[in-house]
């Protein structure tokens, strides 16, 4: 994401057309898996989603204390929020249902603020449903200090998430949703505040994927057919100018369904 991409020849541009027709296809199929197809976790056709250690300290405690629609509904790979965020203000990218949203307004207090972005109207409604009442009767805070916003993670200044304005970006398992991984990177680099971090859970894989894979819906949806290749990532971090990312865990993900590409 150093840049634009370089001018495409006449030879390449019927190519380049199917892509984006390929990508819309597969914006549109995120939000149809996660907003119709999907009903709860028990609906995940594969482990991917739900591949992660059990939480400890704080955020396990938290944990119990969020609603269970939100908790039902939410679909991801890992525990993103690091300890010590007290008064932070926090992004969190393609929330989903909240879970994690719900959690870090626990740890950052009443001080602190999380805004949630995702671009399905099914499972924002699920999280804004309970956040008053939640921010409220289960915190005791006199005001809410979490909101959702609807939007694309590729487009957070199109939402209002200012330039420098947010001290922790989180995402669980969302951005190899995205079609445009380089804009989102420069995106959220461009809402960090200085000394800000980007924290999150993911799916990886150690070699380009196929074409017919990263366009199968299913793979797609279960976040398998847009995972990153590692070194790519890694290129991406340093090009927008992160520091070079640090890996907390890393866990193999056993992967066993009856769908294949075709």
């Amino acid at each position: 994401c150093g840049g634009p991409p370089p001018p495409l020849d006449k030879k390449s541009s019927t190519t380049t057309t199917t892509t984006n027709l390929d990508d819309e296809a597969v914006v549109l199929g995120v939000k149809e898996y996660y907003g119709q197809t999907l009903k709860s976790s028990d609906s995940l056709k594969t482990s991917a989603c739900t591949s992660c250690d059990r939480p400890t300290g704080r955020v396990a405690e938290a944990l119990k204390l969020v609603p269970h629609e939100v908790l039902s509904k939410f679909y991801g790979c890992g525990y993103p929020i690091p300890p010590g965020v007290n008064g932070l203000r926090i992004l969190d990218l393609g929330c989903g249902s909240g879970r994690d949203c719900y959690v870090a307004a626990a740890l950052v207090g009443e001080a602190g603020e999380v805004v949630g972005v995702d671009m399905t109207d099914e499972q924002l409604a699920v999280a804004r449903a309970h956040a008053d009442e939640y921010c409220a009767s289960v915190l005791g805070y006199a005001r809410t200090n979490m909101r959702f916003v609807e939007g694309y993670i590729e487009n957070l200044s199109g939402i209002g998430i200012g330039e420098q304005t947010v001290d922790l970006v989180i995402s669980n398992c969302v951005v190899n949703l995205s079609v445009n991984k380089e804009r989102v990177f420069a995106e959220l680099f461009r809402a960090l505040a200085p000394g800000g971090e980007f924290q999150f859970s993911d799916v990886f894989c150690d070699r380009e994927l196929p074409q017919e894979v990263r366009t199968h819906k299913i793979l797609v949806g279960e976040c398998l057919g847009g995972a990153m290749e590692e070194e790519a990532f890694l290129a991406m971090a340093t090009e927008t100018g992160f520091l070079e990312p640090i890996m907390v865990t890393r866990s193999p993900i056993e992967v066993s369904c009856p769908c294949r590409p075709h």
